[in-house]
């Protein structure tokens, strides 16, 4: 499996593919590649492909997705999930004085494939 194409040896670019216009991070599941992130530019890809490296090569998330600010101090992690019926339904895990409180709890969320009852029983 080649992975990057004509752009090895400019840089190492491991992990990243060129489709279209576009730098996809990818990773080999299975025999088959599983794309964790897009990019612009490939500066942006090689930054996501190293976030998706050190957090275990999950899916790249970018630094305020599923936080919303909810008045002055107050960040709510949410994430909409399908339901059996086909809509989706929007879940809260939690409200935070600071921004990074909320990444910090989001991301151990996201490891833990969004399972706040596994994630509880850790502490």
């Amino acid at each position: 499996m080649q992975q990057g194409g004509s752009m090895r040896g400019i840089i190492d670019t491991l992990n990243i593919i060129k489709k279209s216009d576009k730098y996809c991070v990818v990773v080999s599941k299975d025999g088959k590649l599983k794309q964790l992130a897009t990019g612009r530019t490939l500066i942006e890809a090689l930054m996501m492909r190293d976030w998706c490296r050190e957090n275990g090569w999950i899916p790249f998330v970018r630094r305020l997705q599923f936080i919303q600010e909810h008045g002055p101090g107050i960040y709510q992690i949410y994430k909409y999930f399908k339901q059996n019926d086909g809509s989706y339904k929007k879940i809260c895990f939690g409200s935070y004085r600071t921004v990074e409180d909320a990444i910090e709890e989001r991301d151990l969320l996201i490891k833990h494939n969004w399972d706040f009852e596994a994630l509880c029983s850790l502490e």
